[in-house]
């Protein structure tokens, strides 16, 4: 299993958080501790990640109630 905060501190890439299709959040893993994301976020399990260009998508696993 590996976390969204796993991946931003191991990567040196763009990373971009997709939603479908479709871009969500997308930031550079040496600005991160300049944001203030939510930990809950960073808590996220990766359910599927892509290499484009310099970047990184990451789908995240959804919470089913």
């Amino acid at each position: 299993m590996i976390k969204l905060g796993d991946l931003i501190l191991a990567s040196y890439s763009n990373i971009v958080i997709m939603d479908g299709d479709f871009e969500f959040i997308s930031f550079i893993p040496y600005r991160v501790e300049k944001l203030k994301i939510i930990t809950d976020i960073l808590e996220c399990e990766v359910e599927k990640i892509e290499a484009i260009d310099n970047r990184i998508r990451v789908w995240l696993k959804e919470e089913r109630e």
